[in-house]
């Protein structure tokens, strides 16, 4: 990168190439801009020489075409969610920038998924915008028509290695926009099912028995009865028997149950196909979670379940098929012939039927040492997405974007187009720049309040109004 009247750090937060490491961007630097940190494509972090680098051109972006997302209370709500910190989940297409890369590839995912089936990792390190670009996704797939269910990972309810738990937050979150541009639930998927007199063929152990006894009645306490079974309730055998369901089989909750919660997912995703939809889309956030346990044993359970998630969105070969199961001794747990965990109880099949049509988003921080190896093998390179941090012109199409919205919502405050670079510039001095470009929430959130400071102070000089907590103005970041 050939020397400029710039300041060293003018650098920071740009797309670089490097002859021997490829693309990458700009973290850092230190001896006066002699050497740069560069986080590269393939996730490495480290320090070159500047001289060696040569920076990349982000692509334009045309602006003439920009409207208000809403009209002025709808516009002031985002303003307000921004100042308190928080991305609203609807207006989330709106706010995702420099993500253009992997939005492609998120289309051409959900292109794969409604031809049979998709997977596809997102990794970042934290605060890289996992969550929000998960977020986009489940906009995205509902807009094109397909069914969303989303599952958070966490070490102590919903964790990996009990799939019964990770089941009922999928099917909790079950969404799909519906022709009259509602949101329907999965009871509203039933409904719809027994309305159209759905038969699935074969039958499915669990769906097809709730569909039968829906369609005889769908309103008395024994419906209410069927649909909490079908949810995941614990009910004991008493309790079946009681409500003159003796033949119904009750629910497992162990470690080994990821037979279940597989074969019960691509189910509904056949439902949902039944009903018109596309296909149905999973979004499994705070994957490295599976890396948390303590015990070898619910470490190889946790990735047991995300392997079976995988093999149905990839359709592999003999999911849909219940093989001879042998018991092998070092895992504990009954084993098929392509080396996944069953039930002891009740062993299904992963798949109930392939195609699945499933489409499988799981966004996770490699963190953990000695789990590379298990990540690797069931996710391969090509399906993985690097979430890079954003770049300088990011972060200026971003302050535009606030600053016309600022604009929308309060015409009479004199802000204009011109003076988005002059805010970019205070607040990147604000933000402490020099340590690296902030998390976009931290940015949006600051962008925010210094926007209704100016509401407050018209005539004050942006950089007045961006000082220090001491001085007179109350900027606030935290």
């Amino acid at each position: 990168m050939n020397r400029s009247t710039e300041a060293p750090t003018a650098i920071i937060g740009r797309r670089v190439r490097h002859p021997d490491y490829g693309y990458g961007v700009v973290l850092r630097v230190r001896y006066g801009g002699l050497h740069s940190q560069v986080l590269f494509h393939n996730g490495m972090r480290m320090w070159v020489r500047t001289i060696d680098l040569e920076s990349v051109e982000a692509p334009t972006q045309a602006d003439d075409a920009w409207t208000p997302p809403g009209d002025r209370v709808q516009v002031l709500q985002i303003l307000e969610a921004l100042r308190l910190g928080v991305v609203p989940r609807d207006d989330v297409p709106h706010l995702t920038f420099g993500r253009d890369e992997s939005i492609a590839r998120v289309r051409s995912a959900l292109a794969d998924v409604a031809a049979g089936g998709a997977c596809l990792l997102i990794e970042g390190p934290y605060g890289s915008g996992k969550t929000h670009f998960l977020e986009y996704i489940a906009h995205l797939a509902l807009q094109e028509g397909f069914g969303v269910a989303r599952a958070e990972l966490d070490p102590l309810e919903v964790t990996p290695y009990k799939p019964k738990r990770v089941y009922r937050s999928f099917l909790e979150s079950l969404t799909v926009l519906r022709p009259d541009g509602s949101s329907g639930t999965w009871t509203d998927l039933l409904a719809d099912a027994v309305g159209q007199d759905l038969v699935l063929d074969p039958p499915h152990v669990y769906l097809s028995r709730a569909l039968r006894a829906l369609r005889r009645d769908w309103t008395s306490e024994r419906a209410d009865l069927v649909r909490a079974w079908l949810a995941g309730e614990m009910y004991s055998r008493a309790d079946l028997n009681a409500s003159r369901m003796s033949q119904w089989p009750t629910w497992v909750d162990h470690s080994t149950a990821a037979d279940h919660l597989c074969y019960l997912l691509s189910g509904w995703s056949t439902l949902v196909r039944a009903l018109g939809y596309r296909g149905l889309v999973l979004l499994v956030d705070e994957a490295e979670t599976v890396g948390h346990a303590g015990l070898r044993l619910e470490r190889s359970r946790g990735f047991n379940t995300l392997k079976g998630l995988v093999a149905l969105a990839q359709n592999r070969p003999g999911t849909d098929q219940l093989s001879r199961l042998t018991w092998d001794k070092s895992d504990q747990a009954y084993k098929d012939a392509y080396g996944f965990v069953h039930s002891g109880v009740r062993p299904l099949p992963y798949a109930y039927r392939r195609p699945t049509y499933i489409g499988l988003f799981i966004a996770a921080t490699p963190v953990f040492p000695g789990t590379e190896e298990d990540w690797r093998a069931m996710i391969p390179a090509a399906d993985r997405i690097v979430l890079w941090p954003l770049l300088d012109d990011d972060f200026r199409r971003m302050t535009l974007y606030i600053v016309r919205l600022f604009r929308a919502a309060y015409p009479d405050v004199p802000v204009t187009d011109a003076d988005a670079e002059t805010i970019g510039y205070f607040l990147r001095r604000r933000l402490n720049w020099d340590a690296g470009p902030p998390h976009p929430r931290v940015f949006l959130k600051a962008l925010a309040e210094l926007l209704l400071l100016r509401r407050r102070y018209p005539s004050e000089p942006w950089s007045r109004l961006v000082e220090p907590p001491e001085g007179p103005m109350l900027l606030q970041i935290q």
